[in-house]
This record gives structure tokens, C-alpha cells and sequence, in this order.
């Protein structure tokens, strides 16, 4: 019960933070030039 519960707290993690990537990745095509 423990472990399914981390592994799923785990996959929320990794989906959040492939999100968060996809955020960036929009941001930085939009605004190029802030980042550089």
C-alpha cells in the first residue's frame, strides 16, 4: 500500500515536471529574447 502510494506520488512528479519542460519550451519560443 506504502510503495503503490509512492510510486504514484512519484508519477505525478514526473508528469508535473514534463509539463513544467513544455512550459518552458512555449515560453522560450515565444520569448526568445528574455532568456538569452
Amino acid at each position: 500500500m506504502f510503495s503503490a502510494h509512492f510510486i504514484d506520488k512519484i508519477s505525478v512528479k514526473i508528469a508535473g515536471f514534463k509539463h513544467y519542460q513544455f512550459m518552458l519550451k512555449k515560453l522560450g519560443k515565444s520569448k526568445m529574447t528574455t532568456f538569452s
